[in-house]
């Protein structure tokens, strides 16, 4: 019983971490919250709760709110009471004050949300995560299908993605184009689909000598899904869109008041006529 105990005690008080961390590593940024390894994951989870509590616990005991946490009651959690009088009384105190509990806890974990998205964004617009490698996000597509492997920004440096992909083998081999729109990362973190629209097909058969290349074909539909397993290779291109023309200023009215005289001296010898 007092494992099992622990074992929930711990978890209660590392869910705030968790949180934390999930709300830093959220979608597009990341798709795999596990780390590396399972001490990694516990690093990543109890160092955020620690601090995350630690401030919880200096505003719960400085501040007059009605209640104070006995750090003697969760030592007995953890380490399990000694007699059955000790774990009936430890218990009804954690029935008296278990409303009290729930709130810090929620508290604690609505500030371990805020903390991680605090910090994903601080990263984001300092852009530390490409400067930095320990602070890169592990969704290595988000960067190149989003240009920001090489510092694009989508509305200033580039305003759409066009995606080719080539997918099939032999007189199978086509090449679909289109406009990218979206991705969905597989449970590994890998690429599983595509989304593009506008899309077009050029089979790449074997022509015969002298006939045409084949003509695109325009693919209808809202949407059109591309499986990434199905996929050779891809070529992205950021495009930038034309400015639009400036038109040219009409031409100036013509004017109906007569022209004045010119101001510059006459040359009298040159003029025609007799000399006065």
């Amino acid at each position: 019983m007092s494992l099992a105990l622990a074992a929930i005690v711990l978890l209660w008080v590392a869910t705030p971490g968790i949180i934390a961390r999930r709300a830093y590593l959220s979608f597009p940024f990341a798709k795999r919250y596990s780390a590396s390894s399972v001490s990694d994951e516990v690093i990543w989870a109890v160092l955020p709760a620690v601090a995350l509590h630690s401030i919880a616990l200096s505003v719960v005991q400085s501040w007059d709110l009605g209640y104070r946490a006995s750090f003697g009651d969760l030592g007995l959690l953890l380490m399990g009471p000694k007699t059955d009088l000790e774990t009936a009384a430890l218990f009804s105190r954690v029935g008296t004050n278990l409303w009290p509990m729930v709130v810090y806890q929620a508290a604690v974990c609505a500030l371990g949300a805020a903390s991680g998205w605090l910090a994903r964004g601080t990263v984001v617009r300092a852009a530390w995560d490409r400067s930095r490698p320990n602070l890169r996000f592990s969704n290595e597509w988000f960067y190149l299908l989003t240009g920001r492997h090489w510092g694009y920004v989508q509305g200033t440096d580039f305003d759409f993605v066009w995606l080719d992909a080539l997918v099939g083998k032999g007189a199978d081999t086509m090449i679909y184009s289109g406009l990218f729109e979206h991705y969905v990362l597989s449970r590994d973190g890998g690429l599983e689909f595509l989304c593009l629209r506008e899309v077009t097909r050029i089979e790449l058969k074997p022509a015969a000598a002298g006939a045409p290349a084949a003509a695109p074909t325009l693919i209808p539909g809202e949407a059109f899904i591309l499986k990434y397993s199905e996929v050779v290779n891809l070529n992205l291109t950021f495009y930038k869109r034309a400015a639009p023309p400036v038109p040219a200023a009409p031409p100036p009215a013509a004017s109906t008041t007569p022209p004045s005289p010119s101001l510059a001296p006459v040359n009298r010898d040159s003029a025609s006529g007799p000399r006065p």
